[in-house]
């Protein structure tokens, strides 16, 4: 296996955060605080699905089996680019304008340069130089989530703000207002 220069390479995905007694200590307590914590985030998912559904082009996020809950670390919105000929930037730019904290694409792994120069460990292409075959990561190896990732997944954070519900009934009525503007329809 041939050396490759690692100079400038980010080849990490996520953190490596390590915990202590303390901070154990402090998460067994937070913990107890969850079921609460996500009963009100699932409620304001429920808010937002069954008014933004009404919507042409959304498709919201779908819970069919009533045994499994969603933790909506992210809301996701799929939009139906068949039926919405606007761009999804020109959609995200008008709906931040209108304050809606929301997001443009998620992540495709598979394009990460960890597995596109395939560097994980030291220099020498571990783990890949484990196995003989010769794996590549391209554009277009994933279309559906390249699609979501460029084109038209939005992304609201409900994990990462304290909303109220007067919170989402402005974004529910943000996006009401974005449709009317850029006529693309109820």
């Amino acid at each position: 296996v041939s050396k490759i220069k690692t100079k400038n390479i980010k080849n990490i995905i996520g953190h490596n955060f390590r915990m202590g007694e303390i901070e154990a200590a402090i998460g067994i307590e937070q913990i107890k605080k969850l079921p609460k914590i996500l009963l009100k985030i699932q409620a304001n998912a429920d808010l937002l699905n069954n008014n933004l559904n009404k919507l042409t082009g959304i498709i919201v996020p779908k819970v069919d089996n009533l045994k499994i809950t969603h933790s909506y670390y992210t809301y996701g919105i799929n939009l139906d680019l068949k039926k919405i000929k606007i761009s999804r930037k020109k959609i995200v730019d008008f709906l931040k304008k209108e304050g809606v904290p929301c997001g443009e694409g998620y992540l495709n792994l598979h394009l990460l340069p960890i597995f596109k120069k395939k560097i994980a460990y030291g220099n020498d292409n571990f783990p890949w130089s484990l196995n003989k075959k010769n794996y590549q990561y391209r554009k277009g190896d994933c279309p559906n989530a390249e699609k979501l990732h460029f084109k038209s997944y939005i992304g609201i954070g409900l994990t990462h703000y304290d909303f109220k519900e007067k919170d989402i009934k402005h974004i529910i009525k943000s996006f009401y207002k974005v449709w009317k503007t850029l006529k693309i329809g109820v």
